[in-house]
């Protein structure tokens, strides 16, 4: 999650290893040049623990959340509440596809958000990317 675009990197990860993580959130960082990799924020959840591995290949300072402090990851937060129109908690998250992250992932980066002067968080972010995205 980009804070100040609001744009979220979604990965679909059907089984939550730490070595399934690392390697997601590898491929949605790849495409993003450098400077837009300075550090990620994670919780504390087991499939963190190769963050290590995460932090050389993607050249991102990674940090954590204190345990039950959401309000440290607050755009993160927020986008999830956004993620749950799509997925509610009720919903059977086994049965959810790649292509329906994928699908959700960008209705909600190129949703116009009022924050922006409705500009939608791809908008703001292409500017940075130097290519389309």
């Amino acid at each position: 999650m980009n804070g100040k675009s609001g744009y979220a990197l979604v990965g679909f990860i059907p089984k939550a290893t730490k070595e399934a993580f690392c390697q997601e959130a590898l491929r949605l960082l790849a495409p993003l040049p450098k400077h837009l990799r300075r550090s990620i924020t994670l919780d504390n959840g087991t499939e963190m623990n190769n963050y290590e591995v995460l932090e050389k290949r993607s050249g991102a300072a990674v940090y954590f959340a204190h345990p039950y402090h959401s309000w440290e990851r607050g755009c993160n937060e927020n986008f999830n509440g956004l993620l749950r129109q799509f997925f509610p908690k009720q919903m059977n998250f086994e049965s959810i596809t790649k292509k329906q992250v994928d699908l959700a992932a960008n209705l909600l980066n190129t949703r116009p958000r009022k924050r922006h002067g409705y500009k939608s968080p791809a908008e703001l972010l292409q500017p940075y990317m130097g290519v389309a995205f």
